[in-house]
């Protein structure tokens, strides 16, 4: 009986210790970074594996939601990368978690992009350029710098508004950044109708309207009006070839007059009419001289 007792407590300690093994993993399965996993620098970065193999296989530690699960530790902590992995619909402007979104709270504060994407943002260890989508944003250091090679009007001449309405909106009031073109210069980008006379939005009757104030035309198209960083002057065979007036149009030097005396007064119709009484500047030639043109 004795030896019976003991025939069975060794078979119940075995039992236990069967099971034990069987539920604890081995040590080979235990997963464990590797050195330089944390390091940017390193070729065990971990931002490699995700690039290659995507970021499901860390969901099997830190959770579905890569907020901890069993190893304790989220992907999404403040010493690391606070948006990311990114949420559903990062790269679609019609969701609440759309990444222009996300960096307006932060007000564009770009740090968190550079540890992924590369202090020059085209791609780091992600190989994920932003430049990919939006050509001219994260935008140079030298964007709102007029002297500079980068300034954003050069862009402009080059590539046109559209780039900019991406993020600034088809209007350009904002879009997702909340960031209006018009907030530095209120008439740029030009509305639809800005050299068709017959347009409300025609330029001349917006000049009208600011008591023909050029300093905002020259801001682009330079102090004399010539060009400056874009390209079109206001004075082209195109358009108009005297105006904006220069100096000495009036008064003493009389350049007007001698303007009207070599090239006609159909340089002068373009702008105040084709009677002369007006035109889209609302300035009557009558006003100074009454008899001439002749009225009659």
């Amino acid at each position: 009986m004795k030896t019976r007792r003991i025939f069975t407590a060794l078979l119940a300690f075995i039992a236990v210790t069967l099971v034990w093994t069987c539920d604890e993993p081995a040590a080979e399965d235990i997963l464990t970074h590797p050195d330089g996993w944390a390091d940017g620098s390193s070729t065990l970065f971990h931002s490699v594996k995700v690039a290659e193999s995507g970021f499901a296989f860390c969901a099997s530690c830190h959770g579905e939601d890569y907020l901890g699960g069993t190893a304790g530790v989220g992907c999404s902590r403040s010493v690391c990368h606070t948006n990311f992995p990114h949420s559903e619909g990062f790269a679609n402007s019609d969701t609440t978690g759309y990444h222009g979104d996300v960096l307006v709270t932060l007000d564009f504060a770009l740090t968190s992009c550079e540890g992924c994407h590369g202090t020059d943002y085209l791609g780091g260890n992600t190989g994920q350029s932003c430049y990919t989508c939006h050509s001219v944003y994260p935008h140079p250091a030298a964007f709102m710098t007029e002297d500079s090679d980068d300034f954003h009007a050069i862009e402009v001449v080059t590539n046109g508004t559209s780039d900019c309405a991406t993020c600034h909106g088809a209007d350009f009031t904002g879009g997702d950044t909340g960031k209006s073109c018009f907030t530095c210069h209120a008439d740029f980008p030009h509305a639809d109708g800005w050299i068709a006379p017959a347009s409300a939005a025609f330029h001349g009757k917006y000049l009208q309207g600011t008591s023909y104030d050029l300093d905002a035309c020259s801001d682009c198209h330079g102090a004399d009006f010539t060009g400056g960083i874009y390209a079109p002057g206001c004075r082209t065979i195109d358009c108009h070839t005297t105006y904006p007036h220069v100096d000495g149009w009036y008064g003493d030097a009389n350049l007007h007059a001698d303007n009207a005396t070599t090239n006609g007064l159909q340089s002068c119709s373009g702008c105040h009419g084709a009677d002369l009484t007006g035109g889209n500047t609302g300035k009557s030639c009558q006003w100074c001289h009454t008899m001439i043109p002749d009225w009659n």
